[in-house]
């Protein structure tokens, strides 16, 4: 006599209770993997900043304890698309060294010619990369958070084309190739400039974070851009030399770095790496060639072509956040300034405590 075996398929019920256990389970571990995420890419956020640091330590002891800064200087200098150029200026000297890096550490040897470029302010980085004999565009120049970056490197002359499209002219910009290879970490004035205006020479914030002001000073000596000295720094652990533009670990979207709530990482001179609450941090300020101090303020109008984070408060259509300090963008003293705990000048702000009000 023969046996059939029977077997029994799962019912709807037990199908469906099935499925909502695992829908639970996704639930309930979704947003702790979403939290690894972040932790892992701010491991990686930071690790980046730390090799700039430790890059930067090696290049001073190399160099005289001089910090990495463009150092062409005004004359002749090396060809560009191969016709020797005269620079008129140290700055237009530095512009061109600043090509000179991009065509040698790229895949883009006919690299355009920059035209009213002080790469000092947004590509102090590139005199560190070339020092590390790294190719560009380098992932670790970038935030893992940094989206849009990351898709300029994937095709850096994709990025040039569509940055250098002008609806109203039509013509193509040049100036547009070098974002593919931009940073989405920035050294801070103070690592380029002398501490003290002098001589006419000064650098500023302009209007707004997308802008500078830059006196005729910088050409001339004493107040020449570059080859500062890092033992001019007094408080290591205390001033920040390079930091993320926005934070960009706060949720689904970022802060700029100016909001007293933003949390940014930042470096310090004595190489280590901290996320830093803006808020926290003093006001910052100019030190003027006459001995005075005045405060640095910034109206933040953000770039979203460039991925500039948004003010996340709320404004009117069209309105635009109040001033905001400077911070450790503009650390009061310069090099011998501090950005967080006390500071040494302070008191040369009449009436001003060192932090902004709640």
């Amino acid at each position: 006599m023969k046996h059939r075996l029977s077997r029994r398929a799962f019912t709807l019920i037990e199908l469906l209770v099935v499925i909502a256990i695992i829908a639970l389970l996704v639930g309930i571990l979704l947003p702790a993997l979403n939290k690894a995420r972040v932790a892992a890419r701010l491991a990686i956020d930071g690790s980046n900043l730390h090799q700039y640091l430790i890059s930067t330590a090696n290049y001073s002891t190399d160099f005289k304890e001089r910090m990495p800064s463009f150092s062409w200087r005004a004359g002749p200098t090396r060809n560009q698309s191969g016709v020797p150029q005269t620079a008129a200026t140290d700055v237009e000297a530095t512009a061109f060294q600043a090509v000179d890096i991009l065509r040698r550490r790229t895949n883009w040897s006919d690299f355009p010619l920059q035209g009213n470029w002080i790469p000092h302010i947004l590509y102090s980085h590139l005199v560190v990369l070339d020092y590390m004999n790294a190719q560009l565009p380098l992932p670790a120049m970038r935030s893992p958070m940094d989206r849009l970056r990351e898709r300029w490197a994937e095709d850096t002359r994709a990025a040039k084309v569509a940055i250098e499209s002008d609806s109203t002219t039509g013509q193509s910009n040049p100036t547009g190739a070098r974002w593919a290879f931009s940073s989405s970490y920035l050294f801070t004035p103070a690592y380029f400039t002398p501490d003290q205006e002098a001589n006419g020479g000064m650098v500023q914030q302009g209007e707004n974070q997308s802008f500078f002001i830059v006196s005729a000073g910088p050409g001339t000596a004493p107040y020449r851009l570059g080859d500062q000295k890092i033992t001019a720094v007094r408080f290591p652990s205390s001033k920040v030399v390079l930091h993320d533009q926005q934070g960009r670990f706060q949720g689904k979207k970022d802060y700029p770095m100016f909001h007293r709530s933003a949390a940014i990482n930042c470096g310090y001179y004595d190489s280590s790496v901290r996320q830093t609450i803006t808020g926290d941090t003093n006001l910052g300020g100019y030190w003027g060639q006459s001995g005075n101090f005045s405060s640095a303020f910034v109206t933040y109008i953000a770039r979203t072509g460039l991925g500039e984070a948004l003010w996340p408060d709320y404004l009117p259509p069209g309105g635009t956040p109040p001033p905001q300090p400077g911070r450790y963008r503009w650390t009061a003293g310069g090099k011998t300034g501090t950005d967080v705990g006390s500071s040494p000048y302070w008191n040369r702000f009449p009436g001003r405590t060192a932090r902004a009000p709640n």
